[in-house]
């Protein structure tokens, strides 16, 4: 039931492993570094949101942080790389791409955030802990409908952990894209610097 991640996709949510880890403590380590980075990332993004607005005070990257969603900082990002007067230079051009990418992955970082770390057994079998949705969170959890084709043990499963269950290896992959995208934002963030200190 999990959707099968693709190499060229990697934003997709990763297959749920047959076993998880055996001690809670490395999932939470890998949440807290996933997290960490993908602040990294957004600290970037608020920098060249600045950037973009030409703006010399700290103003701009606190109006980016206080909109709450990926999405609306995204609105943000574009609206503001619409009018920037060298948005068509072959080095930052492609700049919208990547910020379409890592709305992509924003919604793993949700889910990292938004997680809780769980043993999980079935049929008397230990299968380790994950980091999987809260029992509240209706969009991340299967109901009893979705899940009339599975068997026994993959229903008890699914209705367990919910849509995802991810292991620390899993997390620190996802880890490893956001400080990727982190260094593809600064080869962007340096020409623009460049073109706005020339154009000041």
């Amino acid at each position: 039931l999990s959707v099968m991640p693709n190499p060229e996709h990697p934003w997709l949510p990763a297959k749920r492993e047959p076993k998880g880890d055996p001690e809670d403590s490395t999932v939470y380590l890998a949440v807290g570094r996933a997290l960490s980075r993908w602040e990294w990332l957004e600290a970037t993004l608020a920098e060249i949101f600045k950037l973009l607005c030409n703006a010399e005070f700290d103003g701009a990257e606190r109006a980016y942080g206080s909109v709450v969603a990926f999405s609306g900082r995204r609105n943000m990002l574009d609206a503001a790389f619409e009018v920037f007067p060298w948005r068509r230079k072959d080095d930052v051009k492609r700049f919208p791409k990547l910020v379409e990418q890592i709305q992509r992955f924003s919604a793993r970082r949700n889910e990292i955030a938004h997680g809780n770390v769980m043993g999980i057994g079935i049929q008397g079998e230990n299968l380790g802990f994950y980091l999987v949705p809260a029992s509240y969170n209706s969009n991340k959890q299967y109901t009893v409908w979705d899940l009339m084709d599975a068997s026994s043990a993959q229903r008890h499963m699914e209705m367990t952990a919910g849509k995802y269950a991810y292991t620390s290896a899993q997390i620190n992959a996802y880890e490893s894209h956001f400080l990727r995208l982190r260094e593809e934002v600064i080869d962007y963030m340096i020409p623009i610097r460049k073109y706005v200190r020339e154009g000041r």
